[in-house]
């Protein structure tokens, strides 16, 4: 097939065609050796466009099902296996939030339930099925991002994970 030239995800609540939508994402933790103690994790995305007249809270939630990048729609996880619930299978738990701007940005989040997810994923790397991006309240139309994916030529701009542990003799941070 021809190589993938969207280098964008949207996520939001006021797409003109789509309505809400959300984005998903995941990343290999597999550098991470089981039994490290997480100290600190954050996720930064990069949203390189906004419109909209309001600025909603963006929610990181831990999906609950594997899905497969280039497959995953609103109603499925991958080309033969449908999301539970449309828009993705994840948990009620937000893990981390930011109030953007429509201005080009880098969003990080960073917060003590993300670290434990991570911390969680460390210790059980099956239970990684990835993250889920959505905007807390859906029924308002208010902001669209558009965040650069894991498929941009631009490695500064992709998203990624960061994860701080502690090590025999230091800390250690490890980039995903």
């Amino acid at each position: 097939g021809a190589p993938n030239t969207r280098y964008w995800m949207q996520v939001g609540n006021n797409h003109p065609t789509y309505g809400d939508e959300r984005a998903v994402f995941e990343f290999d933790t597999a550098a991470v050796k089981q039994g490290t103690r997480v100290t600190d994790a954050r996720v930064e995305l990069y949203s390189n466009y906004g419109s909209g007249s309001g600025q909603p809270d963006f929610d990181l939630h831990a999906l609950t099902r594997d899905f497969k990048e280039d497959q995953a729609t609103w109603s499925q996880a991958e080309s033969t296996v449908n999301w539970t619930t449309a828009g993705g299978d994840y948990e009620p738990t937000t893990l981390a939030s930011v109030r953007p701007s429509d201005d080009p940005q880098r969003l990080t989040f960073a917060k003590k339930e993300l670290t434990d997810k991570v911390q969680a994923w460390v210790s059980n790397p099956g239970d990684n099925h990835g993250l889920l991006l959505k905007t807390r309240d859906e029924a308002a139309s208010q902001q669209l991002l558009s965040i650069t994916n894991s498929e941009a030529p631009d490695t500064l701009f992709k998203p990624r994970l960061w994860v701080e542990s502690l090590v025999e003799n230091g800390a250690q941070t490890h980039g995903a």
